[in-house]
């Protein structure tokens, strides 16, 4: 009777599937292993697992690891030819096969004692190379983060700016550089009457720094400014007298002055009975111009004189000059004695004050109260006593009468003035001067009259009794 092998042909089939199994699982543990070192994602989905692990890798650029092989069930000292190729086709051998003799059962009840070879990983995961994998260092994924290169360190040089004159002005004083750069753009300083250069590396002469100029020291150093005198142009400045028809006397007509320098020296000008108030840019108003005031016109210009009556002033540098046109002597006795206000205005006449009388002699009578009628009278009473003295001082029995002599009679030039002459203005005094210097030295060579009009003076002028 033939034994039934059916329950051992299934024995043995459930075996060969545990041993599938367990290889299957050592192959995919193992590529979870080399997947997580690469992508680090775990996942209990072998077919998940192997998707991410591709196109994880795919994105990285990094070849895919070749899964370790699959020996079989060699015996540990079989040799393994590492050409051959695992066929795909044939697989392993299919559990639904028919074992029909004893000799067989007993081949595959030994085959459980066999021990897969520990040297390789069995994988069977289809469409994979069962070539030996190489161990090769495995490039882990970027973190993320750029390193930059290192740069050099940037360094900054002060620059000192000089204006190489007292009178020159700029916005900046000093500015900052790089070394390596360019000094980039430079100030413009300015100067009154000089055109800039430009800035150089020295007070005279050296090389000259534009904005372009690369700086190629690391050290504080200064930069100067040059300057071109610029030619000044001339002009010409002509004086009008302004005397609104009247004589007006320059020591000048015109001069010449030079662009942004002073007018210098102005003409001297001379107006009767004005005084002179100075040069002005416009005949009435507009700005006065002084010796020291600066040219800013760029044309020829014309300057104006402009006038302040000033009659007394005038007319008592007149009187001075009249008085010193008089050479000669004349002798002045103030009757009744004389104080030294009187006096002044005799010696303001160049007369000497005597007591002396004779016929060149004139005698200065002053009244409070002066009329024409009183003067005449008082004039005569004068006349009187001198001739009466001189009388009485001579000899009856010499000489006739009216013979000229010691007996005879004395004529001097007898003037009475106001006593105002002293106690008036100064206005009422320079014409009572006047008066008199025309009555003493016959004529002055002004109308005291029209001295007292232009002064607004009411006097009373000299009476001379000859």
């Amino acid at each position: 009777m033939k034994k039934n092998i059916r329950p051992y042909a299934l024995r043995i089939m459930i075996l060969i599937s545990a041993l599938v199994l367990m290889m299957l699982l050592c192959g995919c543990r193992t590529r979870i292993t080399n997947n997580t070192e690469v992508v680090g994602v775990i996942s209990d989905d072998n077919g998940m697992l192997q998707q991410s692990y591709q196109v994880r890798r795919d994105e990285l650029g990094i070849p895919v690891a070749e899964p370790p092989l699959f020996t079989g069930f060699g015996s540990e000292d079989e040799d393994y030819d590492g050409d051959e190729d695992y066929d795909e086709d044939e697989g392993f051998d299919s559990e639904d096969e028919d074992v029909t003799d004893e000799d067989e059962d007993s081949d595959d009840e030994e085959e459980p004692e066999q021990q897969p070879s520990t040297s390789t990983t069995p994988s069977t995961t289809p469409g994979t190379s069962t070539r030996p994998v190489s161990r090769t260092p495995v490039r882990r994924p970027s973190t993320g983060v750029v390193r930059r290169p290192a740069t050099t360190q940037t360094t900054y040089v002060k620059v000192t700016l000089y204006l190489n004159s007292k009178d020159a002005k700029c916005s900046r004083t000093s500015l900052s550089v790089r070394k390596g750069s360019t000094y980039g753009a430079l100030p413009t300083p300015t100067r009154s009457g000089y055109d800039f250069d430009g800035w150089y590396t020295s007070k005279t002469k050296g090389s000259k720094v534009t904005s372009k100029t690369k700086v190629k020291t690391d050290k504080a150093h200064s930069l100067y400014a040059h300057w071109t005198k610029i030619e000044a142009k001339t002009y010409t400045i002509t004086f009008d007298g302004n005397g609104d028809g009247d004589e007006v006397e320059l020591s000048s007509t015109e001069i010449t002055v030079k662009e942004g320098g002073t007018y210098g020296k102005l003409p001297s000008a001379k107006r009767d009975k004005y005084k002179f108030s100075g040069w002005f840019t416009e005949p009435t108003g507009g700005s006065q111009v002084t010796s020291d005031t600066k040219f800013k016109a760029n044309e020829d210009q014309t300057l104006y004189a402009q006038w302040e009556e000033d009659l007394y002033n005038w007319w008592n540098n007149e009187f001075k000059t009249a008085v010193n046109d008089v050479p000669e002597s004349v002798d002045v006795v103030i009757d009744g004695g004389g104080s030294t206000s009187k006096k002044k205005i005799v010696e303001a006449c160049k007369g000497n004050v005597t007591s002396d009388i004779t016929d060149d002699s004139i005698i200065l009578k002053f009244l409070d109260e002066y009329t024409e009628d009183k003067a005449i009278e008082e004039a005569e009473k004068i006349h009187e006593k001198i001739n009466s003295t001189s009388g009485d001082s001579g000899s009856e029995d010499e000489g006739d009468e009216g013979d000229e002599g010691s007996g005879g009679e004395i004529n001097p030039t007898i003037i009475i003035i106001s006593s105002d002459a002293v106690e008036g203005s100064d206005e009422q005094k320079l014409v009572y001067k006047i008066a008199l210097l025309d009555v003493l030295h016959g004529g002055s060579g002004m109308d005291y009259e029209e001295v007292a009009s232009d002064l607004d003076v009411d006097i009373y002028y000299p009476y001379t009794y000859q």
